[in-house]
């Protein structure tokens, strides 16, 4: 069960250097997360990036916890914004 309603955290990249954001809400599937970089805060011009190719999900145990987001793009970041949100389907098991 989902119990925090919080489920996004957005980062402003200070530096090339760090490629892992930290998302601590938990959740089921990394088909629940969906991951956005944007050149500017306001996030007109968002860019939707892919699993596998643009980032990946190192889990904490099952997704309880979280999961930290490694970025896995080679262009430069710094003064970019990222974007990690959680979107779970509304279904009644």
């Amino acid at each position: 069960m989902i119990e925090s309603t919080n489920n996004k955290v957005n980062y402003r990249i200070t530096d090339g250097v760090n490629t892992r954001y930290p998302f601590p809400y938990p959740f089921f599937k990394t088909k629940d997360l969906y991951v956005f970089l944007a050149s500017n805060e306001d996030g007109k011009d968002n860019r939707y990036l892919i699993e596998g190719e643009d980032y990946r999900i190192e889990q904490k145990e099952d997704y309880s916890q979280g999961a930290e987001v490694e970025l896995l793009l080679t262009e430069e970041l710094e003064g970019k914004y990222l974007t990690i949100i959680r979107i779970i389907p509304m279904v009644q098991e």
